[in-house]
């Protein structure tokens, strides 16, 4: 995931303040993230209460990369490219993005629904 968003920080060649501003708190969960999902698998299962929490960091880390994002009033095409990145390589459908900029602009915690970790989800 974060080799991704750099490819995309970098396409123009430049990292702009803001994208640097993405990238580092994307990087702050995402070792998180990475550590609790080696966990998970390492039994060959990934439990519901896994997947929960798996869930849970996933949609923390776009949280803040979007927190960032709108940071200065704007979300630029550069952003906006870094998030589709974590959207892509996190696996969230755009109705997950939608929830999770809407309750971000009204200043709402995120939480998963109910039925996120059923079986095929």
């Amino acid at each position: 995931m974060f080799l991704g968003m750099m490819k995309a920080a970098l396409k123009d060649g430049v990292i702009s303040k803001e994208e640097w501003g993405i990238l580092k708190e994307v990087n702050k969960y995402y070792g998180h993230y990475d550590n609790e999902f080696k966990k998970a698998v390492k039994d060959g299962f990934i439990s519901q209460e896994e997947c929960k929490e798996l869930r849970i960091l996933r949609n923390k880390i776009y949280e803040k990369a979007y927190r960032e994002a709108i940071s200065d009033g704007i979300v630029t095409k550069e952003e906006r490219t870094i998030l589709k990145e974590i959207q892509d390589a996190a696996d969230m459908s755009d109705e997950e993005i939608k929830v999770i900029e809407e309750r971000v602009k009204k200043g709402e915690d995120i939480k998963l629904r109910e039925g996120d970790c059923d079986e095929g989800k």
